[in-house]
């Protein structure tokens, strides 16, 4: 990691310790989410933006970024 990125990283976790802002950090390996979408629907999902669909069982998204 370069020397710069090191510091910044550093300079940030001091800055949320200060504000008392819990950090959880993953495990490399942690499977934090998962979905494989092999069922072909959205069922358990919430759609706020944009269209989705299954397609292959890959989820596809479309217009679904907006600037906020």
């Amino acid at each position: 990691m370069p020397k710069i990125l090191k510091f910044f990283t550093a300079i940030f976790l001091i800055f949320i310790s200060l504000i008392n802002i819990p950090i959880v950090l993953a495990a490399a390996g942690d499977i934090l989410f998962f979905d494989d979408f092999n069922d072909g629907n959205l069922d358990g999902w919430t759609i706020e933006s944009g269209n989705w669909y299954i397609n292959n069982g890959n989820l596809v998204g479309s217009g679904a970024w907006r600037e906020n």
